[in-house]
């Protein structure tokens, strides 16, 4: 009888426990059906449901299925002797070995949810997560889309091979930082020689000088900047009047990038550097604390400096310069291809979470739908055009990335500074392509944009 009634009481209390810790559900979840708030999980039958805006509706993801925890080995008792039971006191100690307890695995993160998180210390999901090696390589543009999984290997290869085989043509580094700033990267000159080792048929600036500074030390930057050109001409001051303000945000209390080039083609760069512990740090997705944390940013800014001194006082002329598309997809492909030569892990890790916002199940309302339309729209911009700005982040930036990555994957690295080379001699972008890539720009924009749209709609 003491048996029968501890059982009982051992049922009653799990049951109780379990009224106790089972979250209550208005409804049973199930992939595609309505739910309210984007980014809220629901467990069912073992299956985790996300969140998700879909078009304009809030439904539950596919799931993923959460690995049971394993049971723990059970207690040995003495016959007769309830240990364990509610209410009951142990009579006796057991004389068997025990069994150590298995540490309960933690649920698998979704991919959507490794690519939206933070980090601990600077160490993110995604960092975890690897990539396979496709077999199909696109060869020409006519085979392009059907081999389209296989560029972004393609592209990071090229990158990799370049920098592994070719010496730097970095010229001499000045490098100021702020009185109260501590960088966030060390060696600032490996991202730049990493983008020239990158492209080594480029023209590359003859001296580059840095600013590196924080949000106090901002004016420090301005002040030091305007007093080292204070001889320059008058175009250069009116350009660049306020190039320090203008990447400094005081409701942030942080301070972005850009560069440029003086009147000697001498390149001019300022790198706005991330406080550990600050919001913006605490804030970041991996590829915005890659970007502050590895430095990958000053590969970005370095390549502006090539573009630029490749064009001259082109840059300024509109019919004259490739589309703002292909200036800063160039330069968002370089940072991570560059930065992550070593490691095609790496370089997918980041590209992953660059392209979150575009993915299909991206969980957020600021997320962006891409569509065949407006792909077409956003490639026939020019630079300086003034629908620019009308366009998403994201596709002004990561997008662009993955345009690039095409070009780099069918004609090679050297191809994207040979457009402005091109360019340089008095020819238009549509020129330029066609003589570099083999394919009218017209005859070329359909078949880019079909990967693209196709690949994002994959998750790819």
């Amino acid at each position: 009888m003491a048996m029968n009634v501890s059982k009982s009481r051992i049922a009653v209390a799990v049951v109780f426990l379990l009224a106790l810790t089972t979250p209550l559900q208005a409804a049973t979840p199930k992939a595609g059906t309505k739910c309210t708030k984007a980014g809220s999980t629901a467990t069912a039958a073992g299956v985790k449901f996300t969140c998700i805006k879909s078009g304009t509706k809030l439904v539950w993801n596919k799931g993923v299925a959460i690995k049971a925890s394993p049971k723990p080995s059970p207690t040995p008792t003495a016959i007769g002797d309830p240990i364990g039971a509610v209410g009951s006191t142990p009579t006796s100690t057991p004389t068997s070995t025990p069994t150590s307890t298995p540490t309960p695995e933690q649920p698998q993160m979704s991919m959507t949810e490794k690519l939206w998180s933070k980090g601990v210390n600077g160490v993110f999901p995604i960092e975890k997560e690897k990539f396979s090696i496709p077999t199909q390589s696109a060869t020409s543009w006519q085979n392009a889309y059907v081999n389209r999984e296989g560029i972004p290997y393609q592209a990071w290869s090229a990158i990799s091979k370049n920098i592994a085989t070719s010496p730097s043509k970095l010229g001499s580094v000045e490098i100021l930082i702020g009185p109260n700033t501590i960088p966030n990267f060390a060696d600032i000159k490996l991202r730049m020689e990493l983008v020239s080792k990158a492209l080594p048929k480029a023209t590359n600036v003859s001296k580059a000088r840095v600013f590196a500074f924080n949000y106090k030390d901002s004016a420090w930057a301005d002040e030091t900047f305007k007093r080292l050109y204070v001889n320059e001409t008058t175009a250069f001051k009116n350009r660049h009047r306020d190039a320090v303000t203008e990447i400094c945000f005081k409701e942030r209390e942080t301070c972005f990038q850009q560069a440029f080039v003086d009147s000697n083609l001498e390149g001019v760069i300022f790198i706005g550097m991330t406080e550990q512990g600050s919001r913006e740090q605490l804030n970041q997705t991996f590829s915005e604390y890659s970007r502050a944390y590895k430095g990958v940013v000053i590969g970005h800014e370095y390549l502006h400096t090539i573009q630029r001194v490749i064009l001259g006082e082109r840059w300024f002329q509109q019919s004259y310069n490739p589309p703002s598309w292909f200036n800063e997809g160039m330069a968002v492909f370089m940072e991570n291809a560059a930065a992550n030569h070593a490691s095609f892990d790496a370089f997918m890790q980041f590209r992953a979470v660059e392209s979150a916002i575009m993915y299909p199940d991206c969980p957020y309302s600021f997320c962006v739908k891409i569509e065949k339309d407006q792909v077409q729209s956003f490639l026939s911009i020019y630079n300086y055009s003034s629908n620019w700005s009308s366009y998403p982040y994201a596709m002004k930036y990561q997008m662009s990335a993955r345009i690039i990555e095409i070009l780099v994957a069918l004609k090679g690295p050297d191809s994207l500074t040979e457009v402005y080379e091109y360019m340089a001699t008095g020819k238009t972008f549509e020129q330029a392509f066609e003589h570099i890539y083999g394919i009218k720009y017209e005859l070329a924009k359909p078949i880019i944009t079909s990967i693209m749209v196709d690949q994002i709609a994959a998750g790819k």
